[in-house]
């Protein structure tokens, strides 16, 4: 069984570049049947590989998207796929329809992959992940973090160190850094 990896994507694009990857994306979608048997449905990126025209055999595919929409020059989808993002195929896009940049944030907690493509935090701001309690929260800075942090502890933590210690004295906390690759 693998760990789930959850990603958010936007692609952003000339309006009619965009306009025609939400297209194929969207047919698939509303498929009664998927474009290929697979175990993820009409969804299952392996129907896009094969719609662009590339063998879902040679590239990673294990995964499918959820939530498309588009918005003039942006189209954005999240998606669930198996291990990790699925990088290959975001490449193949921009290959596939010059023009189009693919970026994404993604979270992978099983073995610890929090990654974005996004340095410029235009779609993807955050860089810092604070799981405390059932609470999973987002931040773009660390002070950020620590103010978070000092509300819910009821005293002030000011420096990453008093952080790590809090988060070392509640088991339920956890600090994630997002790594931009």
């Amino acid at each position: 069984m693998p760990n789930w990896c959850y990603s958010g994507v936007r692609v952003e694009g000339p309006k009619d570049k965009v306009r025609k990857l939400y297209h194929m994306m969207k047919n698939l979608e509303e498929m009664k049947k998927p474009l290929l048997e697979n175990g993820f449905g009409s969804t299952w990126y392996g129907n896009l590989v094969h719609i662009l025209g590339e063998d879902w055999h040679k590239i990673y595919c294990r995964g499918s998207w959820t939530f498309l929409y588009v918005e003039d020059t942006v189209l954005a989808w999240d998606d669930e796929t198996a291990w990790g993002p699925l990088t290959e195929i975001f490449q193949l896009i921009e290959k596939k329809i010059p023009g189009l940049k693919v970026y994404y944030s993604c979270e992978e907690d099983g073995m610890g992959i929090y990654q974005t493509n996004d340095w410029t935090g235009n779609y993807f701001p955050a860089r810092y992940i604070l799981q405390t309690d059932c609470d999973r929260d987002y931040y773009k800075t660390i002070e950020e973090v620590m103010q978070a942090a000092s509300t819910q502890l009821n005293h002030s933590i000011t420096t990453r160190e008093q952080l790590e210690t809090a988060i070392e004295d509640h088991d339920d906390w956890a600090l994630h850094e997002i790594q931009v690759v």
